[in-house]
């Protein structure tokens, strides 16, 4: 018997979300890497301060991160790393990680620290269930300030003077009517591919083909306004085993030269076939398994290598000499990489 789903919701809340609507679809995009599915609701300013909210319907995805614990401090973690004001509320269900997580946030917003043991629901503020400014200003004129006070007037009266989204908000976060949620899709894959009429075997054609793949998944990235962190390369063969793999890249990069230095050493060293076995590659597919920010600027560095960086930043018009820098010496990682192998050139971050 398969083991039971156990139903887990991780919400967050970003108060004070100074970044456009644009920027906070990509980063519901990236909660896809813990859970297929993943809800946005974009600011509101009469809700809640403004503050947009992201939750993530974690059921059957605990094992896959390492339990409930870890999945909040890795999201925690990779939010604090990019610079982004949040607060994180988790339960069982969808209402009341909502709950927490938006009183928390409040409390962000406020200049205060969340608590670290979270106080339970009906110790909350009415504010933290999401309901217009102007119904919360009613609330509290009637001295109703905190979620527990709210659950005990009786449910009609609520209604005929308030309406019935408090009502249902205090079901949502009591877990007996389920938040409204609207999947965010997964983006599609950015990649690049190049396709045979038939088996080829011949280096000088193999190269040509795997450059215009190059081509067409960089025009992609470009498209994307994002750069490949890791790169699946796979190629079919007409009677031999497929041949797949992974590059891993010290800085993001959509430069088809760059590309093209690094997978060119492997190239070579795949056995391509016999033409008049009816061997040869059928098909070169590329696929850009991470994706990053691509920057530009002066390098900081002096020497060959900060000369050459210079030379790019001038032609590419950029300005951030710290951000060039990064990414010229991930792209020297990348080439020693490619010529010693995987093991030959390392990082603190490798370590």
């Amino acid at each position: 018997m398969p083991p039971a789903v156990v139903p887990w919701f991780v919400a967050v809340s970003l108060p004070q979300w100074p970044r456009p609507a644009r920027t906070l679809v990509r980063l519901a995009e990236w909660c896809h890497r813990f859970t297929p599915r993943v809800h946005l609701e974009p600011p509101d300013q009469a809700v809640a301060g403004g503050a947009p909210l992201v939750l993530l319907d974690a059921s059957g995805c605990l094992r896959a991160n390492g339990g409930a614990a870890r999945l909040a401090a890795r999201l925690c973690r990779g939010l604090a790393r990019r610079g982004i004001v949040h607060a994180v509320g988790s339960a069982s269900t969808g209402g009341e990680a909502v709950v927490r997580a938006t009183a928390a946030g409040l409390r962000v917003a406020a200049g205060a620290r969340p608590p670290l043991d979270p106080p339970p629901v009906d110790g909350l503020p009415i504010e933290a269930l999401r309901l217009p400014d102007e119904c919360c200003a009613a609330l509290h004129e009637v001295n109703l300030r905190h979620v527990g006070e709210l659950r005990a007037v009786a449910r009609p009266s609520l209604v005929d003077r308030h309406g019935p989204l408090v009502a249902e908000r205090l079901d949502m976060a009591a877990g007996l009517i389920t938040w409204p949620f609207r999947p965010v899709p997964a983006p599609s894959p950015v990649s690049g591919e190049f396709e045979f009429a038939s088996p080829c075997a011949q280096r000088e054609a193999v190269d040509l083909a795997c450059r215009e793949a190059i081509a067409r998944l960089c025009a992609a990235l470009e498209a994307r306004g994002r750069g490949a962190s890791a790169l699946m390369v796979r190629l079919r063969r007409a009677r031999l085993p497929p041949v797949a793999g992974t590059v891993h890249f010290g800085a993001p990069t959509r430069d088809p030269a760059h590309l093209w230095s690094i997978l060119a050493p492997r190239l070579e060293r795949v056995h391509l076939g016999e033409h008049e076995l009816g061997q040869g590659i059928e098909r070169i597919e590329l696929v850009a398994r991470r994706l990053g920010r691509c920057t530009g600027g002066t390098p900081l560095l002096v020497g060959a290598i900060g000369t050459a960086a210079a030379d790019a930043a001038t032609e590419r018009g950029g300005d951030d000499r710290a951000a060039t820098t990064e990414r010229t010496v991930g792209e020297l990682l990348d080439r020693l990489r490619a010529r010693l192998g995987d093991a030959a050139a390392r990082t603190p971050a490798d370590s």
